[in-house]
Protein backbone atom coordinates (compact mmCIF):
# COMPACT_ATOMS: atom_id res chain seq x y z
CA UNK A 1 0.00 0.00 0.00
CA UNK A 2 2.73 2.43 0.94
CA UNK A 3 4.87 1.34 -2.36
CA UNK A 4 1.39 1.97 -4.77
CA UNK A 5 0.51 5.89 -2.70
CA UNK A 6 4.79 6.27 -3.52
CA UNK A 7 3.93 5.53 -6.48
CA UNK A 8 1.00 7.91 -7.43
CA UNK A 9 2.58 10.43 -5.44
CA UNK A 10 5.71 10.26 -7.81
CA UNK A 11 3.13 10.29 -10.96
CA UNK A 12 1.21 13.57 -9.61
CA UNK A 13 4.11 15.24 -8.76
CA UNK A 14 5.93 14.76 -12.15
CA UNK A 15 2.70 15.62 -13.71
CA UNK A 16 2.86 19.20 -11.90
CA UNK A 17 6.27 19.46 -12.62
CA UNK A 18 6.34 22.91 -14.45
CA UNK A 19 8.03 23.05 -17.48
CA UNK A 20 10.50 26.25 -17.58
CA UNK A 21 10.39 28.62 -20.86
CA UNK A 22 12.88 30.04 -23.20
CA UNK A 23 13.79 33.42 -21.54
CA UNK A 24 13.61 36.19 -23.18
CA UNK A 25 16.22 39.35 -23.34
CA UNK A 26 15.01 42.82 -23.73
CA UNK A 27 17.53 44.98 -22.21
CA UNK A 28 20.69 46.07 -19.88
CA UNK A 29 21.12 48.30 -17.13
CA UNK A 30 23.40 49.62 -17.20
CA UNK A 31 23.94 49.52 -21.22
CA UNK A 32 27.63 49.55 -21.58
CA UNK A 33 30.54 50.57 -19.35
CA UNK A 34 34.09 52.02 -19.74
CA UNK A 35 36.99 49.47 -19.74
CA UNK A 36 38.56 49.19 -15.70
CA UNK A 37 35.54 49.85 -13.98
CA UNK A 38 34.88 48.58 -11.12
CA UNK A 39 32.79 45.18 -10.37
CA UNK A 40 28.74 45.91 -10.77
CA UNK A 41 25.46 44.32 -10.66
CA UNK A 42 24.00 44.34 -14.06
CA UNK A 43 20.34 44.41 -14.04
CA UNK A 44 19.00 42.32 -16.95
CA UNK A 45 15.24 42.83 -18.02
CA UNK A 46 12.97 40.57 -20.63
CA UNK A 47 10.04 37.83 -19.62
CA UNK A 48 10.09 33.82 -18.28
CA UNK A 49 12.18 34.23 -15.68
CA UNK A 50 12.18 31.96 -13.15
CA UNK A 51 14.50 31.74 -9.20
CA UNK A 52 16.56 28.97 -11.33
CA UNK A 53 17.56 31.32 -14.13
CA UNK A 54 21.50 31.62 -14.69
CA UNK A 55 22.73 35.01 -16.25
CA UNK A 56 25.61 34.02 -18.92
CA UNK A 57 28.40 36.31 -19.82
CA UNK A 58 30.10 35.20 -22.80
CA UNK A 59 28.69 32.12 -22.43
CA UNK A 60 29.86 31.65 -18.45
CA UNK A 61 27.33 31.44 -15.51
CA UNK A 62 27.32 34.60 -13.10
CA UNK A 63 25.78 34.70 -9.54
CA UNK A 64 22.48 35.28 -10.21
CA UNK A 65 19.54 37.12 -8.12
CA UNK A 66 16.10 36.71 -8.93
CA UNK A 67 13.62 40.11 -8.57
CA UNK A 68 11.03 38.69 -10.60
CA UNK A 69 9.70 36.97 -13.79
CA UNK A 70 11.06 39.96 -16.12
CA UNK A 71 13.51 41.12 -13.59
CA UNK A 72 17.51 39.32 -12.60
CA UNK A 73 20.32 40.96 -11.48
CA UNK A 74 23.76 39.30 -11.98
CA UNK A 75 27.13 40.35 -10.53
CA UNK A 76 30.19 41.58 -12.87
CA UNK A 77 33.77 41.67 -11.56
CA UNK A 78 36.45 44.12 -12.57
CA UNK A 79 37.59 41.53 -14.37
CA UNK A 80 35.10 41.11 -16.82
CA UNK A 81 35.24 44.48 -18.01
CA UNK A 82 39.15 45.16 -17.73
CA UNK A 83 39.69 45.26 -21.42
CA UNK A 84 37.93 46.99 -23.98
CA UNK A 85 35.46 44.31 -25.63
CA UNK A 86 31.47 43.41 -26.27
CA UNK A 87 29.85 40.84 -24.27
CA UNK A 88 27.42 38.54 -25.43
CA UNK A 89 24.67 38.41 -22.61
CA UNK A 90 22.18 35.39 -22.39
CA UNK A 91 20.07 33.67 -19.85
CA UNK A 92 19.66 30.24 -19.24
CA UNK A 93 17.04 28.23 -17.58
CA UNK A 94 17.23 24.40 -16.46
CA UNK A 95 15.03 21.72 -17.49
CA UNK A 96 11.98 20.97 -17.78
CA UNK A 97 11.56 22.76 -21.09
CA UNK A 98 14.56 25.80 -20.31
CA UNK A 99 17.02 26.72 -23.02
CA UNK A 100 19.14 29.44 -23.61
CA UNK A 101 17.42 33.04 -24.81
CA UNK A 102 18.51 35.68 -27.36
CA UNK A 103 22.03 37.60 -27.55
CA UNK A 104 22.16 41.38 -25.88
CA UNK A 105 25.29 43.03 -26.80
CA UNK A 106 27.03 44.58 -23.59
CA UNK A 107 30.28 46.80 -24.89
CA UNK A 108 32.67 47.42 -23.11
CA UNK A 109 34.04 50.67 -24.52
CA UNK A 110 35.27 54.20 -24.90
CA UNK A 111 32.31 56.64 -24.12
CA UNK A 112 32.20 59.11 -26.81
CA UNK A 113 30.09 61.91 -27.51
CA UNK A 114 29.58 61.02 -31.18
CA UNK A 115 30.11 58.13 -33.56
CA UNK A 116 31.55 57.72 -37.01
CA UNK A 117 31.80 54.82 -39.39
CA UNK A 118 34.52 53.32 -41.89
CA UNK A 119 32.98 51.19 -44.84
CA UNK A 120 34.30 48.64 -46.77
CA UNK A 121 32.67 46.22 -49.37
CA UNK A 122 32.65 42.77 -49.58
CA UNK A 123 31.63 41.25 -53.09
CA UNK A 124 28.12 39.04 -53.16
CA UNK A 125 28.36 35.62 -55.13
CA UNK A 126 24.42 36.14 -55.05
CA UNK A 127 21.30 38.69 -55.50
CA UNK A 128 21.20 41.22 -52.47
CA UNK A 129 18.91 39.88 -49.44
CA UNK A 130 18.36 40.33 -46.05
CA UNK A 131 20.78 39.32 -43.15
CA UNK A 132 20.94 38.16 -40.00
CA UNK A 133 24.01 38.90 -37.46
CA UNK A 134 25.13 36.04 -34.85
CA UNK A 135 27.56 33.48 -34.11
CA UNK A 136 27.12 30.19 -36.62
CA UNK A 137 30.31 28.43 -35.83
CA UNK A 138 30.44 28.96 -32.45
CA UNK A 139 34.14 30.35 -32.77
CA UNK A 140 32.93 33.62 -30.05
CA UNK A 141 33.03 35.66 -33.28
CA UNK A 142 30.43 37.17 -34.64
CA UNK A 143 28.92 36.17 -38.31
CA UNK A 144 27.08 37.55 -41.38
CA UNK A 145 24.06 35.26 -43.16
CA UNK A 146 22.89 36.80 -46.25
CA UNK A 147 19.38 35.35 -47.82
CA UNK A 148 19.72 36.25 -51.51
CA UNK A 149 18.95 33.83 -54.12
CA UNK A 150 20.88 31.31 -52.31
CA UNK A 151 21.76 31.20 -48.00
CA UNK A 152 25.85 32.47 -47.79
CA UNK A 153 27.36 32.95 -44.78
CA UNK A 154 30.32 35.09 -43.89
CA UNK A 155 32.13 34.06 -41.05
CA UNK A 156 34.02 36.54 -38.95
CA UNK A 157 37.79 36.67 -38.38
CA UNK A 158 37.20 38.75 -34.80
CA UNK A 159 38.68 41.37 -36.16
CA UNK A 160 36.23 43.12 -38.74
CA UNK A 161 37.38 40.93 -41.29
CA UNK A 162 35.27 37.96 -43.04
CA UNK A 163 36.11 34.95 -44.63
CA UNK A 164 35.44 33.94 -48.03
CA UNK A 165 31.35 33.11 -47.91
CA UNK A 166 29.99 29.90 -47.67
CA UNK A 167 27.22 29.29 -49.55
CA UNK A 168 24.82 26.24 -48.57
CA UNK A 169 23.32 25.48 -51.29
CA UNK A 170 19.70 25.90 -50.22
CA UNK A 171 17.07 28.20 -52.63
CA UNK A 172 16.31 31.37 -50.92
CA UNK A 173 15.30 34.75 -52.52
CA UNK A 174 13.58 35.96 -49.11
CA UNK A 175 11.98 38.88 -48.14
CA UNK A 176 12.65 38.39 -44.60
CA UNK A 177 15.01 36.24 -41.82
CA UNK A 178 15.33 35.68 -38.07
CA UNK A 179 17.34 33.23 -36.28
CA UNK A 180 16.85 31.26 -33.68
CA UNK A 181 17.47 27.62 -32.38
CA UNK A 182 14.17 26.65 -33.12
CA UNK A 183 15.11 22.49 -32.03
CA UNK A 184 17.11 23.18 -29.09
CA UNK A 185 20.37 21.21 -30.38
CA UNK A 186 22.73 24.31 -29.70
CA UNK A 187 22.76 25.81 -33.05
CA UNK A 188 20.99 29.06 -34.74
CA UNK A 189 18.83 27.92 -37.31
CA UNK A 190 17.11 30.53 -40.32
CA UNK A 191 13.79 31.24 -40.48
CA UNK A 192 12.88 32.88 -44.02
CA UNK A 193 10.00 34.08 -45.97
CA UNK A 194 9.36 35.24 -49.41
CA UNK A 195 6.12 37.01 -49.45
CA UNK A 196 4.95 36.75 -52.73
CA UNK A 197 4.17 33.44 -52.97
CA UNK A 198 4.12 33.19 -48.99
CA UNK A 199 6.48 30.45 -48.18
CA UNK A 200 8.20 30.41 -44.69
CA UNK A 201 11.20 27.99 -44.89
CA UNK A 202 12.70 26.81 -41.46
CA UNK A 203 16.39 25.66 -42.77
CA UNK A 204 18.84 23.82 -39.76
CA UNK A 205 21.59 24.69 -38.86
CA UNK A 206 25.23 22.64 -38.61
CA UNK A 207 26.68 24.47 -36.41
CA UNK A 208 29.63 25.31 -39.05
CA UNK A 209 27.70 28.09 -40.73
CA UNK A 210 26.36 26.18 -43.14
CA UNK A 211 22.18 24.93 -43.33
CA UNK A 212 20.41 22.48 -44.82
CA UNK A 213 16.17 21.91 -45.42
CA UNK A 214 15.40 18.93 -43.49
CA UNK A 215 12.18 20.68 -42.01
CA UNK A 216 8.94 20.85 -44.45
CA UNK A 217 8.36 25.00 -45.79
CA UNK A 218 4.84 26.09 -45.30
CA UNK A 219 2.10 28.94 -46.01
CA UNK A 220 2.07 32.12 -44.10
CA UNK A 221 3.80 35.67 -44.30
CA UNK A 222 7.12 37.14 -43.39
CA UNK A 223 8.49 35.67 -40.47
CA UNK A 224 8.64 38.66 -38.29
CA UNK A 225 9.57 37.46 -34.48
CA UNK A 226 10.87 34.37 -32.71
CA UNK A 227 10.35 33.31 -28.74
CA UNK A 228 8.51 31.26 -26.59
CA UNK A 229 5.45 32.71 -26.46
CA UNK A 230 3.45 29.80 -24.50
CA UNK A 231 6.33 28.90 -21.94
CA UNK A 232 6.95 25.50 -22.91
CA UNK A 233 10.55 25.65 -23.44
CA UNK A 234 10.49 25.60 -27.42
CA UNK A 235 10.74 28.63 -29.34
CA UNK A 236 7.28 29.83 -31.55
CA UNK A 237 7.09 32.42 -34.45
CA UNK A 238 5.44 35.27 -35.43
CA UNK A 239 4.54 35.99 -38.98
CA UNK A 240 3.17 39.35 -40.50
CA UNK A 241 2.21 40.77 -43.41
CA UNK A 242 -0.05 41.35 -46.76
CA UNK A 243 -0.58 39.27 -49.50
CA UNK A 244 -3.26 39.77 -52.00
CA UNK A 245 -5.00 42.18 -50.64
CA UNK A 246 -5.45 39.99 -47.59
CA UNK A 247 -3.38 40.98 -44.26
CA UNK A 248 -2.83 38.70 -41.11
CA UNK A 249 -0.18 38.12 -38.39
CA UNK A 250 -0.09 34.65 -37.60
CA UNK A 251 0.86 32.60 -34.39
CA UNK A 252 2.43 29.53 -34.81
CA UNK A 253 3.92 27.49 -31.98
CA UNK A 254 7.37 25.41 -32.52
CA UNK A 255 7.09 21.65 -31.48
CA UNK A 256 11.26 21.70 -30.40
CA UNK A 257 11.80 19.85 -33.73
CA UNK A 258 11.48 22.65 -36.42
CA UNK A 259 8.48 22.80 -37.13
CA UNK A 260 5.56 24.58 -35.76
CA UNK A 261 1.65 24.26 -35.88
CA UNK A 262 -0.50 27.58 -36.55
CA UNK A 263 -2.08 28.68 -33.03
CA UNK A 264 -3.43 32.44 -33.82
CA UNK A 265 -4.49 34.09 -36.80
CA UNK A 266 -5.50 37.84 -36.09
CA UNK A 267 -6.42 39.70 -38.52
CA UNK A 268 -4.67 43.27 -40.25
CA UNK A 269 -5.28 45.70 -43.04
CA UNK A 270 -1.97 46.02 -44.13
CA UNK A 271 0.45 43.92 -42.14
CA UNK A 272 3.80 45.43 -41.49
CA UNK A 273 6.88 44.30 -38.98
CA UNK A 274 6.46 43.01 -35.36
CA UNK A 275 8.14 43.30 -32.00
CA UNK A 276 8.04 41.28 -28.73
CA UNK A 277 8.35 42.43 -24.90
CA UNK A 278 6.59 41.82 -21.55
CA UNK A 279 5.70 45.46 -21.88
CA UNK A 280 2.84 45.36 -18.99
CA UNK A 281 6.18 43.46 -16.62
CA UNK A 282 4.00 40.25 -15.74
CA UNK A 283 6.54 38.12 -16.47
CA UNK A 284 4.56 36.86 -19.98
CA UNK A 285 5.93 38.38 -23.67
CA UNK A 286 3.29 40.75 -25.76
CA UNK A 287 3.14 41.10 -28.83
CA UNK A 288 3.76 44.65 -31.15
CA UNK A 289 2.49 45.36 -34.48
CA UNK A 290 2.51 47.95 -37.15
CA UNK A 291 -0.06 48.55 -39.77
CA UNK A 292 -1.96 50.32 -42.03
CA UNK A 293 -5.49 51.72 -42.87
CA UNK A 294 -6.32 53.35 -45.79
CA UNK A 295 -8.86 55.65 -43.78
CA UNK A 296 -6.95 55.86 -40.12
CA UNK A 297 -3.61 55.91 -41.82
CA UNK A 298 -0.53 54.09 -39.92
CA UNK A 299 -0.57 52.43 -36.88
CA UNK A 300 1.05 50.40 -33.82
CA UNK A 301 -0.98 47.51 -31.98
CA UNK A 302 -0.27 46.14 -28.59
CA UNK A 303 -1.58 42.91 -27.94
CA UNK A 304 -0.68 41.01 -24.43
CA UNK A 305 0.10 37.55 -24.38
CA UNK A 306 -1.42 35.09 -21.88
CA UNK A 307 1.53 32.80 -21.35
CA UNK A 308 -0.36 29.79 -23.53
CA UNK A 309 0.78 31.67 -26.90
CA UNK A 310 -2.60 33.63 -27.27
CA UNK A 311 -2.50 37.43 -27.92
CA UNK A 312 -5.20 40.22 -27.49
CA UNK A 313 -7.05 42.58 -25.18
CA UNK A 314 -4.69 45.37 -26.51
CA UNK A 315 -4.84 49.00 -28.03
CA UNK A 316 -3.73 50.90 -30.54
CA UNK A 317 -1.58 53.86 -31.54
CA UNK A 318 -1.25 56.51 -34.59
CA UNK A 319 1.75 56.32 -36.17
CA UNK A 320 2.58 60.16 -37.19
CA UNK A 321 5.10 59.90 -39.81
CA UNK A 322 3.95 56.47 -40.72
CA UNK A 323 5.69 53.41 -39.75
CA UNK A 324 6.24 49.76 -40.88
CA UNK A 325 9.53 48.75 -38.87
CA UNK A 326 9.16 48.50 -34.85
CA UNK A 327 11.99 47.89 -31.98
CA UNK A 328 11.40 47.49 -28.39
CA UNK A 329 13.78 49.26 -25.71
CA UNK A 330 13.60 51.64 -22.84
CA UNK A 331 14.68 54.75 -24.33
CA UNK A 332 14.24 56.80 -21.66
CA UNK A 333 15.72 55.37 -18.69
CA UNK A 334 12.73 54.69 -16.69
CA UNK A 335 12.81 50.67 -16.83
CA UNK A 336 9.97 50.29 -18.44
CA UNK A 337 9.59 49.16 -22.13
CA UNK A 338 9.24 51.81 -24.82
CA UNK A 339 8.47 51.66 -28.61
CA UNK A 340 10.28 52.98 -32.06
CA UNK A 341 9.15 52.86 -35.85
CA UNK A 342 10.92 53.29 -38.69
CA UNK A 343 9.00 56.90 -39.22
CA UNK A 344 10.78 57.76 -36.23
CA UNK A 345 7.58 57.83 -33.93
CA UNK A 346 8.20 57.22 -30.51
CA UNK A 347 5.87 55.83 -28.24
CA UNK A 348 6.93 55.72 -24.09
CA UNK A 349 5.72 52.57 -22.47
CA UNK A 350 3.70 53.07 -18.98
CA UNK A 351 4.87 49.75 -17.35
CA UNK A 352 0.68 48.49 -18.06
CA UNK A 353 0.64 47.72 -21.48
CA UNK A 354 -0.10 50.95 -22.81
CA UNK A 355 1.87 54.05 -24.28
CA UNK A 356 2.03 57.75 -24.75
CA UNK A 357 2.88 58.99 -28.15
CA UNK A 358 5.54 61.21 -27.78
CA UNK A 359 6.43 62.79 -31.71
CA UNK A 360 9.33 61.59 -32.42
CA UNK A 361 11.94 62.45 -35.09
CA UNK A 362 10.64 62.58 -38.11
CA UNK A 363 12.54 60.86 -41.00
CA UNK A 364 11.66 60.55 -44.81
CA UNK A 365 12.17 58.37 -46.40
CA UNK A 366 11.06 55.98 -43.73
CA UNK A 367 10.59 51.99 -44.52
CA UNK A 368 14.08 50.49 -43.10
CA UNK A 369 15.06 48.02 -40.26
CA UNK A 370 15.37 49.57 -37.00
CA UNK A 371 17.83 48.47 -34.07
CA UNK A 372 18.14 50.34 -30.76
CA UNK A 373 21.99 49.63 -29.15
CA UNK A 374 24.16 51.85 -27.52
CA UNK A 375 26.58 53.02 -30.33
CA UNK A 376 28.75 55.58 -27.91
CA UNK A 377 28.76 54.07 -24.99
CA UNK A 378 27.00 56.78 -22.85
CA UNK A 379 24.22 54.16 -21.37
CA UNK A 380 22.02 55.87 -23.36
CA UNK A 381 20.07 53.60 -26.34
CA UNK A 382 20.21 55.12 -30.07
CA UNK A 383 18.93 54.12 -32.61
CA UNK A 384 19.88 52.65 -36.44
CA UNK A 385 17.41 52.83 -39.32
CA UNK A 386 17.67 51.88 -42.70
CA UNK A 387 16.62 53.81 -45.77
CA UNK A 388 13.83 52.95 -48.20
CA UNK A 389 14.03 53.92 -51.75
CA UNK A 390 16.24 56.23 -52.51
CA UNK A 391 18.08 56.02 -56.35
CA UNK A 392 20.52 55.88 -56.70
CA UNK A 393 21.88 56.13 -53.31
CA UNK A 394 20.65 54.71 -49.76
CA UNK A 395 21.45 55.84 -46.39
CA UNK A 396 21.52 54.09 -43.17
CA UNK A 397 21.12 57.08 -40.19
CA UNK A 398 22.24 56.92 -36.44
CA UNK A 399 20.28 59.09 -34.53
CA UNK A 400 22.06 59.56 -30.96
CA UNK A 401 19.57 58.95 -27.52
CA UNK A 402 19.46 61.73 -24.80
CA UNK A 403 17.96 59.50 -22.76
CA UNK A 404 14.82 61.32 -22.03
CA UNK A 405 12.94 59.30 -24.82
CA UNK A 406 14.16 62.06 -27.51
CA UNK A 407 17.07 61.91 -30.27
CA UNK A 408 19.29 64.05 -31.60
CA UNK A 409 19.19 64.75 -35.36
CA UNK A 410 20.31 61.50 -37.97
CA UNK A 411 23.92 61.13 -39.05
CA UNK A 412 23.69 59.42 -42.81
CA UNK A 413 25.68 57.02 -43.95
CA UNK A 414 26.06 56.33 -47.66
CA UNK A 415 25.11 52.38 -48.32
CA UNK A 416 24.60 51.87 -51.65
CA UNK A 417 21.49 51.15 -53.58
CA UNK A 418 18.72 48.80 -52.55
CA UNK A 419 19.08 47.90 -48.97
CA UNK A 420 17.91 44.97 -47.70
CA UNK A 421 18.68 45.39 -44.10
CA UNK A 422 20.43 46.34 -41.59
CA UNK A 423 22.71 44.31 -38.13
CA UNK A 424 24.28 45.74 -35.70
CA UNK A 425 27.49 44.06 -34.00
CA UNK A 426 30.87 44.68 -32.71
CA UNK A 427 32.82 42.76 -35.38
CA UNK A 428 36.56 43.97 -34.16
CA UNK A 429 35.93 43.56 -30.84
CA UNK A 430 37.25 46.84 -29.42
CA UNK A 431 34.28 47.78 -27.80
CA UNK A 432 32.04 50.09 -30.09
CA UNK A 433 28.93 48.38 -32.20
CA UNK A 434 29.28 48.26 -35.91
CA UNK A 435 26.34 48.13 -38.37
CA UNK A 436 26.64 45.77 -41.92
CA UNK A 437 24.23 45.92 -44.69
CA UNK A 438 23.59 44.50 -47.68
CA UNK A 439 22.84 45.92 -51.34
CA UNK A 440 24.63 46.94 -54.91
CA UNK A 441 27.28 49.40 -54.76
CA UNK A 442 26.05 52.92 -56.05
CA UNK A 443 28.49 52.87 -58.96
CA UNK A 444 29.07 49.49 -59.87
CA UNK A 445 25.58 47.96 -59.30
CA UNK A 446 27.87 44.96 -58.12
CA UNK A 447 25.86 43.16 -55.01
CA UNK A 448 28.00 43.81 -51.78
CA UNK A 449 27.57 43.12 -48.16
CA UNK A 450 29.10 46.53 -46.69
CA UNK A 451 30.66 46.68 -43.00
CA UNK A 452 30.49 50.07 -41.21
CA UNK A 453 33.57 49.67 -38.44
CA UNK A 454 33.30 52.32 -35.61
CA UNK A 455 36.26 54.70 -36.13
CA UNK A 456 37.25 58.13 -34.70
CA UNK A 457 37.76 59.83 -38.06
CA UNK A 458 34.49 60.84 -39.23
CA UNK A 459 33.89 61.47 -43.29
CA UNK A 460 31.16 63.14 -44.50
CA UNK A 461 29.54 62.75 -46.82
CA UNK A 462 30.93 59.86 -48.85
CA UNK A 463 28.96 60.14 -51.88
CA UNK A 464 28.42 63.11 -54.05
CA UNK A 465 26.56 63.79 -56.99
CA UNK A 466 27.32 66.57 -59.20
CA UNK A 467 24.37 66.21 -61.23
CA UNK A 468 24.07 67.57 -64.63
CA UNK A 469 27.12 69.88 -66.27
CA UNK A 470 27.45 71.47 -69.09
CA UNK A 471 30.64 69.76 -71.01
CA UNK A 472 33.75 71.46 -70.99
CA UNK A 473 32.22 74.02 -67.92
CA UNK A 474 33.17 73.41 -64.26
CA UNK A 475 30.65 72.26 -61.72
CA UNK A 476 30.04 74.55 -58.48
CA UNK A 477 32.64 73.11 -56.00
CA UNK A 478 31.28 70.34 -53.96
CA UNK A 479 32.99 69.86 -49.48
CA UNK A 480 33.86 66.51 -47.83
CA UNK A 481 34.79 67.37 -44.18
CA UNK A 482 36.94 64.59 -42.08
CA UNK A 483 36.32 65.61 -38.46
CA UNK A 484 38.77 63.93 -35.81
CA UNK A 485 36.38 62.77 -32.79
CA UNK A 486 38.81 60.51 -31.01
CA UNK A 487 41.26 61.27 -27.90
CA UNK A 488 44.23 60.60 -30.70
CA UNK A 489 46.16 62.76 -33.49
CA UNK A 490 44.72 61.25 -36.80
CA UNK A 491 47.49 61.63 -39.77
CA UNK A 492 46.08 62.19 -43.35
CA UNK A 493 47.83 61.15 -45.93
CA UNK A 494 47.66 62.02 -49.78
CA UNK A 495 44.20 61.49 -51.83
CA UNK A 496 44.04 59.21 -54.71
CA UNK A 497 41.60 60.03 -57.34
CA UNK A 498 40.53 56.37 -59.19
CA UNK A 499 38.24 56.22 -62.26
CA UNK A 500 37.73 59.26 -64.28
CA UNK A 501 40.60 60.92 -62.36
CA UNK A 502 40.38 63.79 -65.32
CA UNK A 503 37.06 64.67 -65.08
CA UNK A 504 37.00 65.51 -61.06
CA UNK A 505 39.48 67.47 -59.28
CA UNK A 506 40.11 67.26 -55.51
CA UNK A 507 41.97 69.64 -53.13
CA UNK A 508 42.33 68.88 -49.85
CA UNK A 509 43.93 70.90 -46.44
CA UNK A 510 44.08 67.67 -44.58
CA UNK A 511 47.61 66.78 -42.58
CA UNK A 512 47.21 65.91 -38.86
CA UNK A 513 44.33 66.23 -37.16
CA UNK A 514 44.13 66.56 -33.67
CA UNK A 515 41.23 65.80 -31.37
CA UNK A 516 38.42 67.31 -31.96
CA UNK A 517 39.68 69.27 -35.24
CA UNK A 518 38.33 69.30 -38.72
CA UNK A 519 39.87 69.62 -42.34
CA UNK A 520 37.85 69.71 -45.78
CA UNK A 521 38.56 68.26 -49.29
CA UNK A 522 36.71 70.05 -52.11
CA UNK A 523 35.97 68.46 -55.55
CA UNK A 524 34.79 69.94 -58.39
CA UNK A 525 33.41 68.14 -62.10
CA UNK A 526 34.80 69.06 -65.74
CA UNK A 527 33.01 66.57 -67.86
CA UNK A 528 34.87 66.91 -71.43
CA UNK A 529 32.26 65.62 -73.22
CA UNK A 530 28.67 64.62 -72.39
CA UNK A 531 27.75 60.89 -70.89
CA UNK A 532 27.83 59.49 -67.17
CA UNK A 533 31.07 59.55 -65.15
CA UNK A 534 32.41 58.14 -62.02
CA UNK A 535 35.32 57.65 -59.93
CA UNK A 536 36.54 57.25 -56.19
CA UNK A 537 38.80 59.15 -53.98
CA UNK A 538 40.91 57.10 -51.71
CA UNK A 539 41.27 58.64 -48.26
CA UNK A 540 44.34 57.38 -46.15
CA UNK A 541 45.52 57.72 -42.66
CA UNK A 542 46.46 56.44 -39.47
CA UNK A 543 45.78 56.24 -36.06
CA UNK A 544 41.87 55.37 -36.44
CA UNK A 545 40.44 52.25 -37.54
CA UNK A 546 39.43 51.51 -41.29
CA UNK A 547 42.09 53.35 -43.60
CA UNK A 548 41.64 54.21 -46.30
CA UNK A 549 38.07 54.87 -46.36
CA UNK A 550 36.49 56.08 -50.00
CA UNK A 551 34.08 58.64 -51.37
CA UNK A 552 32.15 57.84 -54.27
CA UNK A 553 31.52 60.71 -56.92
CA UNK A 554 29.20 60.78 -59.93
CA UNK A 555 28.36 63.60 -62.21
CA UNK A 556 26.31 63.72 -65.41
CA UNK A 557 28.12 65.67 -69.06
CA UNK A 558 25.26 67.43 -70.55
Amino acid sequence: MKRLFALLFLITATALAQTNAIPFLSQLYPLSTNPGHAAFTLNVTGAGFTSTSIVNWNGSARPTTFVNPDQLQAAITATDIAHASTANITVVNPTPGGGTSNVVYFPVGRRSSSVAFARRDIPLTVSPGPLVVGDFNHDGKLDVVVSGSEIETFLGNGDGTFQAPIPSNVVSGGDALIAGDIDGDGNLDLIGGISYVMIVFPLKGNGDGTFSEPWPYFTSYDPAAVGDVNGDGKLDLITSGEHEEAAYAEVYLGNGDGTFALSQTIGLENGGKAALGDFNRDGKLDLALTDYNQETGYAVGVLFGDGNGNFGVGSGYHCAYGCYYIAAGDINGDGKLDLIDDGFGAFLGNGNGTFTADGGTPLYPYGGSVNLADFNNDNRLDASIAEFGQYPQQNFSVLLGNGDGSFQNPMNWASGQYNSGIGVGDFNGDGRLDIVTVGRDAITTNPVLSVFLQTTLNVLPTYINFGYVKAGTTSPPQTVTLTNIGNNNVSIGPLHIFGRSSDFKGDSNCTTLAPGASCTITGTFTPKFQGNFSASVQVSYKGAVGSPQIIEIVGTGD
